[in-house]
């Protein structure tokens, strides 16, 4: 009898912080809950800054349900948590862990930055330029390392899945794919460190010579990075992008709004790029009740397991919406199906 072919699923772990990185469990939750599939068995695993980690678990074969047990449903506080059991969620978000290393020098970062930024103008030239004229950053991103370590303890490259973390370039602020063949060879834990280090605030992480910093200066999402690679479906979350409104005039919320916005309209191209090589894209983004959660202090560690639970309510709310609409795009009805099949 002929086996039927496993869909070849991608997926895309957007930017966003820590607690972008909890509303990406809850989605991951969501997925398994609703689609009958488990994340960790994507073919293509992408991650940028918040999703690189998230993704580097996945790809090291990390579970949804293992992020976010059944055990935590319903708990708002996490000190109400047993602190012996395996709470990988809060040991990503621990931001006791972070410890500065030293007294950041009053100097811009990187020259080199700044002049890749203005020679080769983009969309995200001004953040990029801001980032090298920032100082060095003084926190460590062993906390980050370890984590990835305590998974992935035989170290290299995880082979289940094909797993690329995007990085920037610390200099020439080129974007570097890491997991990819023409890429410098990395361990998980460091290009994953790499992608997660915000200028400024965490120290940029030396591979092979070169200085590194957050993917999200070449693209929240860099979901152009899974055209053409001969997916069925591409499932793209994304923290930091969405369209919702401001509900207030505080000019802090509107500006971030204005970018989530700006990052929403980028994503889209993107997910045409990969639309062209016939490949349906499936985009899933924060609600109103979840921005209104994680507020405007995006590295809050203690409201990590409150925005994973309420992100795998609306993110749920999202597929079973899609799924009852019709509004799925042609093509992922079938393979939803076919996911659904072999679960």
């Amino acid at each position: 009898m002929r086996r039927r072919r496993q869909p070849r699923v991608g997926l895309a772990l957007g930017a966003g912080g820590v607690l972008g990185g909890a509303w990406l469990v809850g989605g991951l939750h969501a997925l398994h809950a609703e689609l009958g599939w488990e994340p960790a068995g994507a073919t293509h695993v992408l991650g940028t800054s918040a999703g690189a980690m998230m993704g580097g678990l996945l790809a090291a074969g990390v579970t949804s349900d293992h992020l976010l047990p059944e055990a935590a449903r319903g708990v708002k506080d996490v000190d109400e948590l047993d602190p012996e059991q395996d709470w990988l969620l809060l040991e990503v978000a621990a931001e006791a862990t972070y410890r500065l290393q030293g007294v950041p020098r009053p100097v811009p970062g990187s020259l080199g930055l700044c002049w890749s930024s203005l020679r080769e103008l983009g969309f995200w030239t001004p953040m990029r330029l801001l980032s090298g004229l920032a100082p060095v950053g003084a926190v460590s991103t062993e906390p980050l390392q370890r984590t990835i370590r305590r998974v992935h303890k035989r170290g290299g490259w995880p082979s289940a899945a094909q797993c690329w973390i995007v990085a920037c370039d610390y200099v020439s602020g080129k974007r570097t794919v890491f997991g990819r063949q023409d890429s410098p060879e990395a361990e998980l834990n460091e290009a994953v460190a790499a992608s997660c280090a915000i200028p400024g605030f965490f120290q940029p992480v030396r591979i092979d010579g070169r200085l590194y910093v957050d993917g999200g200066l070449c693209s929240l999402a860099n979901l152009d990075l899974l055209a053409g690679q001969g997916l069925d479906l591409v499932i793209s979350l994304n923290p930091m992008s969405h369209r919702q409104p401001a509900r207030s005039w505080s000019p802090r919320e509107r500006l971030s709004r204005g970018f989530a916005r700006l990052a929403a309209w980028q994503l889209r191209q993107e997910a045409e790029r990969v639309r062209r090589y016939g490949t349906p894209v499936v985009l899933l983004e924060p609600t109103a009740d979840d921005l209104e959660l994680m507020g405007s202090n995006w590295m809050d560690a203690k409201k990590s397991l409150e925005v994973a639970q309420l992100a795998s309510e609306t993110t749920a709310q999202q597929l079973r919406a899609l799924l009852k609409s019709g509004r799925l795009p042609a093509g992922a009805v079938h393979v939803v199906g076919e996911l659904a099949k072999a679960a």
